[in-house]
């Protein structure tokens, strides 16, 4: 769990941000603890046309997650320290997302409806405050089968639409850019014997109140009527959610929801 470059990796963080002691506030020396990641059940949003997009299935490739202390919230792709570093050597030290203090590495289908444990995580002791994570593309590498409606993307979201007395049912397919990762995702917890470290998708953005369906006009995605939306790949509707769900905005938990 230590470094696998102790000396040059310490040293890269002495020279960036002081004595090693600030990078993360205590000892890289400590036992990290095996912890599970937790992924929580994602919850229905309304949009700001009104509508209720209550999900019926929702699926996520994540891969690699980090935990961190004291990084920046942002999104985007491996910063200047992971490339100088390497991911083989994103263990417990410094990173461009923050103090990485543990990790969940390899790829992770995410049931979001039924959330549940994605695995352990192996993380020294002390408080953490975000999670970085990769977007990956679904494939048979997976386990998925030949015809499953994640292969290709990285999202796939079902669910039911409704305002008023109209309802339509919805499935739509949502790629991301390889190599694309998340910075920051909140995620306010200690590492401590009996924890466990909560990671979440959230439709609705918990501080702004944003829905990443806000702007979607849900009856007209619908001409003929028939009460089914199925998004075409690089319809305006999948490029508003890759956009939407490139951000840390989407991802992550609060300190009131954790306590």
């Amino acid at each position: 769990m230590r470094p696998r470059t102790r000396v040059a990796a310490g040293a890269l963080c002495a020279a960036l941000v002081g004595p090693i002691g600030g990078c993360g506030g205590d000892s890289l020396d400590a036992e990290p603890l095996a912890l599970p990641v937790i992924a929580h059940p994602v919850a229905a949003t309304v949009t700001d046309l009104g509508y209720t997009v209550t999900p019926t299935a929702a699926r996520q490739v994540l891969v690699d997650l980090e935990f961190t202390r004291g990084g920046e919230a942002h999104a985007g792709w491996p910063g200047f320290l992971s490339l100088l570093v390497g991911r083989a050597h994103a263990h417990p030290g410094h990173a461009a997302g923050g103090a990485v203090r543990g990790e969940l590495p390899g790829r992770h289908v995410v049931d979001w409806m039924a959330g549940g444990p994605l695995g352990e995580a192996r993380v020294l002791p002390g408080p953490l405050d975000g999670v970085d994570l990769g977007l990956g593309t679904a494939g048979p590498e997976d386990g998925l089968s030949a015809g499953d409606g994640l292969i290709g993307a990285n999202l796939l979201i079902e669910a039911t639409v409704s305002r008023g007395a109209q309802v339509w049912s919805l499935a739509v397919a949502v790629p991301q850019d390889a190599d694309r990762r998340i910075y920051g995702a909140p995620c306010p917890a200690t590492a401590e014997d009996g924890a466990t470290l909560p990671v979440a998708l959230r439709l609705t953005d918990p501080v702004e109140g944003d829905s990443a369906f806000d702007g979607v006009d849900f009856e007209a995605l619908d001409p003929d009527g028939d009460g089914h939306i199925d998004a075409a790949p690089d319809s305006p509707l999948v490029n508003r959610l890759k956009r939407a769900f490139q951000t840390h905005d989407h991802y992550g938990l609060t300190s009131e929801e954790t306590r």
